[in-house]
């Protein structure tokens, strides 16, 4: 996620993305102590949704 503030790396934010949707996802944890920082309008977007779609998964391997 922090990748798509550098110039050029936006590609390289999405492949760590994927990589999480495929694998065992992000800590949401670790991603709400990135939402304490400031950050730009659409990663904060991003990082929520993905904080959300953590949540979503666990819940779905605990069934």
């Amino acid at each position: 996620m922090l990748y798509s503030l550098i110039p050029g790396k936006m590609e390289r934010a999405d492949g760590i993305e994927e990589y999480w949707k495929q694998s065992t996802g992000p800590d949401p944890e670790r991603l709400r102590q990135v939402l304490e920082r400031q950050l730009p309008g659409y990663l904060r977007k991003r990082v929520s949704q993905l904080i959300e779609g953590a949540g979503n998964a666990a819940e779905m391997s605990s069934s």
